[in-house]
């Protein structure tokens, strides 16, 4: 799983965090926040890294 930062580097609230996981091959990607209106998700297949997200991103547990 991974997830982005909940804090800005300004050390604000972001409008939106990213999060995604990979079951079975296959990333269920997620945003959140009041700026997107809510909850989105898509289904994609991992990029070359193995990884769901794109960049320096934390892995959650």
């Amino acid at each position: 799983m991974q997830v982005t930062p909940d804090r800005t580097s300004a050390n604000l609230t972001p409008g939106s965090i990213l999060f995604s996981a990979l079951v079975d091959g296959t990333c269920l990607i997620g945003q959140f926040g009041d700026e997107v209106g809510g909850y989105h998700s898509t289904q994609a297949r991992p990029i070359s890294t193995g990884q769901c997200l794109i960049g320096a991103v934390p892995s959650a547990g």
